[in-house]
């Protein structure tokens, strides 16, 4: 049971220095994330969140790479705890007089890139996503 134990703990250090971009010599110095010129994955938001991204003056890269880290992609997704869509919102935070778009479908993805973008734009980033933004965003 103990091996158990430490072998689990031991997977988890090992994923969160991976998350987290430490080198395999042990460094934990951090690493440029590619430019959007050199990113480039193969999915139909990552158009969009380039051009949401660049309207705001956002890293497009972090913002890809915190909607996989959110929903992996999933735009129709709703937890169990009411979190919804491809930035996992909650439903007073998309409603919130910040967000132009609160009045369109909280799960349509193209909505939910532009109300990021936004948010990011406006210093939220860490608040509304403290477990993804960091290892998002390389901070």
């Amino acid at each position: 049971m103990l091996a158990l134990v430490v072998i689990l703990i031991l997977l988890v250090v090992t994923i969160v220095l991976i998350v987290r971009g430490c080198g395999s010599d042990g460094s934990t110095a951090s690493k440029p994330s590619p430019g959007a010129s050199t990113y480039a994955p193969d999915d139909r938001w990552w158009p969009l969140i380039q051009t949401a991204a660049e309207k705001n003056g956002v890293d497009p890269v972090g913002m890809h790479k915190m909607m996989l880290l959110e929903s992996d992609g999933r735009e129709g997704l709703v937890t169990a705890d009411q979190f919804y869509g491809l930035y996992q919102y909650v439903e007073d935070t998309w409603n919130g007089e910040w967000n132009p778009w609160r009045d369109e479908d909280m799960l349509d993805g193209r909505v939910q890139i532009k109300a990021t973008a936004l948010a990011l734009k406006n210093g939220k980033g860490p608040y509304w996503w403290p477990n993804t933004y960091d290892p998002a965003f390389g901070e």
